[in-house]
């Protein structure tokens, strides 16, 4: 329901997507990405999907220049990425783009 919304705000040219939401939403995608792709377990640090996005939500601490349009693209490619770009190590771009300051 909440992709549904975002959506829709987008669709409208109204991009409310707080730091705070890409805080909770990249490591959800990064975490279910791995989980697809059975890689989870091969990371030290968690061997769950919860492990993974508790680890990964606790290193997030927002940025200055927070660029909304570029975290939404970001999480948004992430969504889409498959495993072959997960082993090609393919993020999306606008994932390194998303703190200017």
């Amino acid at each position: 329901m909440r992709a549904i919304w975002l959506l829709a705000a987008l669709a409208m040219g109204c991009n409310k997507y707080k730091q705070d939401d890409f805080l909770v939403d990249h490591p959800v995608a990064i975490c279910t990405l791995y989980d697809q792709c059975a890689v989870i377990d091969t990371f030290e640090e968690f061997q769950t999907y919860d492990d993974c996005v508790t680890s990964l939500s606790s290193a997030g601490s927002g940025c200055d220049g927070y660029d909304r349009d570029a975290a939404w693209s970001c999480v948004d490619g992430v969504n889409q990425m498959d495993c072959t770009a997960l082993d090609e190590e393919a993020w999306p771009s606008a994932c390194d783009n998303i703190c200017s300051g």
